[in-house]
């Protein structure tokens, strides 16, 4: 199923690209690729902060940010 879903995007890119390059690059393969660099920035981000004198400490090598001052995508738990 996702096989299929991941078949049409891309087929629906290149119909775009196709039809007017210039019109697909923008609006379809340039907001892709900045999605891909912005969340693999968030992926090697997240978990980058080790404590060298106990690497096992789960509590340290991921990031949790608790009543952080921006909630974006609506992320935080309600109050």
């Amino acid at each position: 199923r996702v096989a299929e879903g991941m078949l049409v995007y891309y087929a629906v890119i290149g119909a775009a690209g196709y039809w007017d390059f210039l019109f697909g690059f923008a609006y379809l393969i340039a907001p892709h690729l900045e999605d891909v660099v912005f969340f693999g920035g968030i992926s090697y981000m997240w978990d980058c902060y080790v404590e060298p004198s106990d690497p096992l400490n789960q509590y340290i090598n991921s990031v949790t940010i608790l009543d952080g001052h921006d909630n974006i995508w609506n992320e935080g738990l309600p109050r």
